[in-house]
């Protein structure tokens, strides 16, 4: 797999379904997802999670030590590509955040920063986002 081109680790799924006669809705029973997490998986819009390679493994379809190390190294291959892409301007580049994790993330700072506060006894600046 080459940076240029990196291929999704779950690409190959469809078309063994279809080699064995399953429907989508049938593997995500078998696999103990949900459809909507089957769906994303299949058509390559989520990660192949430990849990999910677990669940292939279980059902005799990989194992899941390969398919945790397919996964890292398409990750891999998508920050290199991503970086390639980025200007050079000395900024690191992140995977975008999905709204409701930034909302988590900034609620547990806030709460972080208010504890640090109240132990060291000060008023900390918090900042609304």
């Amino acid at each position: 797999m080459s940076a240029q081109d990196p291929t999704h680790p779950a690409a190959g799924l469809r078309d063994d379904l279809e080699e064995v006669g399953w429907t989508v809705n049938e593997f995500a029973t078998r696999l103990g997802v949900s459809r909507n997490t089957d769906s994303r998986l299949l058509n390559g819009r989520c990660a192949i999670s430990p849990e999910v390679a677990l669940a292939l493994e279980r059902i005799g379809w990989s194992d899941a030590d390969f398919c945790t190390r397919r996964q890292a190294s398409y990750d891999l291959a998508m920050a290199r590509r991503a970086q390639e892409a980025a200007p050079r301007r000395g900024i690191a580049v992140q995977r975008p955040v999905h709204p409701s994790c930034r909302a988590d993330r900034a609620e547990r700072l806030g709460r972080l920063q208010r504890m640090i506060g109240e132990f060291l006894s000060v008023e900390v600046y918090a900042p609304q986002l």
